[in-house]
């Protein structure tokens, strides 16, 4: 996870020049758009020296924005190639802007794409099918056909220190082995032993939608504390402002002002919890890619061992979400850049995917490994949905870990692999939020807005 600013403001600044010097004898066409593909994604998700082979060689420029739903706003338009999250995927399908994926051109002879994927990572993208089908109505929608699965990401609990017990936030507050997200946020809330542990130096990510999840969850949990099968982070139908703001006081409720510590750069929140020193967090509510950032040292500080540093997924309901490439409809009529597309995609995330040695997948030739997909899996650090990449770096035994940790300390190597592997290895269930209306949606961060002062 390295930082693209420096590449960002180049290309912003060399675009303006290119479009605002009136004496260069060129026409106003000259600021037409080119052959060039429009890429866009979160920045800095994707390794740098595969964004430089990708520029080079397929003539590709990338734009940057900062949350999923802001594609929305130049897709149609301006965007051949997107990494949403899969909620915002259905919005744009539902719209009528993607373009089918053709995955014999991706890979001849492909009968199933689901295929080649991890075991979990497929029971996962059949929960999500299960999931948006309910949502559109349509019985055969199929999330592969309009999207090729980049990574997935876990919403977790880490921190650092002495292991903690964990209490249930229902009475009897009981020690509990599984904890939900209701008995995390009661285990470090003033309320308990560890107040003076965590109040303050608490990191979360400033994100109303995901905030509102955990919030959602917590809610459901305290009205049907026994019965899991009704615990979610789905917002009722006939939400309002007012309801909105008591689901957030859910979370709010269990702190006190600044007792967590927002920001709305996950990158910042890594570096500061990575941090060994005093002034580093205790404990972050984060990503897992993230989490993992900071624990092999977010680039500036020695990695953590598995005494160090610990995480936890949630019981009952666990906030994963599936990120996926998909391609822009105009792209049909445009069967040269169409062609370079697809490499685009295939060069990103499936040049792996008939390896089987372990050791031909960690090769390095120079300072980068012999395919692409799994160098950017190392920069991005999310959980690899290919079953090629998963399936060799979950393994604690994997020789990827040896820069982290030696052969005998199983506790680092459990550390780093629990981040990256998919959360129903525990039992726990995944769900995938609906898309929300522009409304719901700027009503949820206005309910936020009102709400988080007390955090």
């Amino acid at each position: 996870m390295k930082n693209l600013l420096n590449k960002k403001f180049s290309l912003a600044i060399s675009s303006a020049i290119a479009c605002a010097m009136p004496f260069m004898l060129t026409s106003i066409s000259s600021c037409a758009p080119s052959k060039k593909i429009q890429f866009a994604n979160f920045e800095s998700y994707m390794n740098n020296d595969l964004m430089s082979h990708l520029e080079d060689t397929y003539d590709v420029q990338f734009q940057w924005f900062t949350v999923t739903e802001m594609i929305e706003t130049k897709f149609r338009d301006t965007y051949d190639v997107a990494i949403p999250c899969g909620y915002e995927l259905v919005k744009l399908y539902k719209k009528g802007w993607l373009q089918k994926i053709d995955w014999n051109r991706l890979i001849p002879g492909l009968t199933n794409p689901l295929d080649l994927y991890a075991e979990p990572a497929q029971i996962a993208i059949n929960q999500m099918n299960d999931s948006f089908r309910q949502i559109l109505g349509e019985n055969d929608f199929n999330v592969l056909d309009y999207g090729v699965p980049y990574f997935d990401q876990s919403f977790v609990f880490v921190y650092k220190g002495e292991e903690l017990t964990f209490y249930s936030a229902q009475e009897p507050h009981n020690a509990v082995d599984n904890p939900s997200w209701a008995d995390i946020f009661y285990t470090i809330s003033p309320q308990c032993k560890y107040a003076d542990r965590f109040g303050g130096k608490t990191g979360m990510l400033d994100d109303a939608k995901s905030l509102y999840d955990i919030s959602r969850i917590m809610e459901t949990i305290q009205q049907n504390p026994s019965d899991p099968s009704k615990w979610t982070n789905q917002m009722p139908e006939d939400a309002t402002i007012d309801s909105l703001k008591q689901t957030f006081k859910t979370m709010t409720s269990k702190a006190q002002s600044n007792w967590y510590r927002l920001s709305t750069d996950s990158g910042q929140i890594s570096r500061i919890f990575a941090d060994h020193s005093k002034h580093g967090y205790n404990a972050i509510l984060s990503w897992s890619g993230d989490a993992l950032y900071a624990a092999q040292g977010a680039g500036e500080y020695e990695p953590y061992t598995g005494e160090q540093m610990h995480t936890i997924k949630p019981n009952g309901v666990s906030l994963d979400e599936i990120d996926f490439i998909v391609l822009n409809k105009n792209l049909q009529n445009q069967a040269e850049k169409l062609d370079r597309v697809y490499k685009v995609i295939y060069d990103t995330c499936l040049d792996a995917y008939n390896v089987s040695s372990e050791e031909e997948l960690f090769s390095k030739d120079g300072d980068r490994y012999k395919y692409w997909s799994m160098q950017n899996w190392d920069t991005v650090s999310y959980t690899p949905m290919l079953k090629s990449i998963y399936d060799n770096v979950v393994n604690i035994n994997s020789h990827y870990w040896d820069d982290f940790a030696s052969e005998t300390d199983i506790a680092t190597r459990e550390l780093m692999t629990s981040l990256i592997t998919f959360p129903q290895e525990m039992g726990i269930r995944s769900i995938f939020g609906k898309p929300l209306s522009a409304l719901q949606n700027s009503n949820t961060h206005w309910a936020w807005l009102e709400t988080r002062g007390n955090l």
